[in-house]
């Protein structure tokens, strides 16, 4: 039965947009004055980063918890709706994806050169045995 229903239902990561559409998709929101709206951006968001960072083998919720990556979110959002039009020279997904990923990037960097240096003590202390 599991496995009839894994060939009719794929798994939602599967079933996904192209950086291209998420970035035009929320063009069609009402992100602004809508909570909704931005909270469908943020899922949007916060899905294609998780895709991300799972390539270098980590997962968003090892970075960061989701409560924080909304605070952060928002505030991105904010300044992003504050600025003057002329200087919004990229779409609000890439906005808010590039400062998210910044915000991002160095935990995922510590996390990794932790893993790393965990990874030459085992073959060090291995070689030594």
């Amino acid at each position: 039965m599991d496995d009839i229903l894994r060939r009719v239902y794929p798994p939602r990561r599967t079933v996904r947009r192209s950086a291209k559409e998420d970035a035009a998709w929320p063009d069609t929101l009402d992100w602004q004055t809508n909570a909704y709206d931005l909270y469908r951006l943020f899922q949007c968001l916060f899905s294609r980063l998780d895709s991300h960072y799972r390539e270098l083998g980590l997962r968003l919720d090892q970075l960061s918890d989701r409560e924080e990556l909304i605070v952060a979110a928002r505030r991105a959002a904010s300044w992003y709706q504050q600025a003057e039009q002329q200087y919004r020279t990229v779409c609000i997904f890439d906005y808010l994806y590039n400062d998210l990923d910044c915000f991002l990037s160095k935990r995922a960097r510590h996390a990794l050169d932790t893993r790393h240096k965990l990874a030459e003590d085992l073959l060090h202390a291995r070689h030594l045995a």
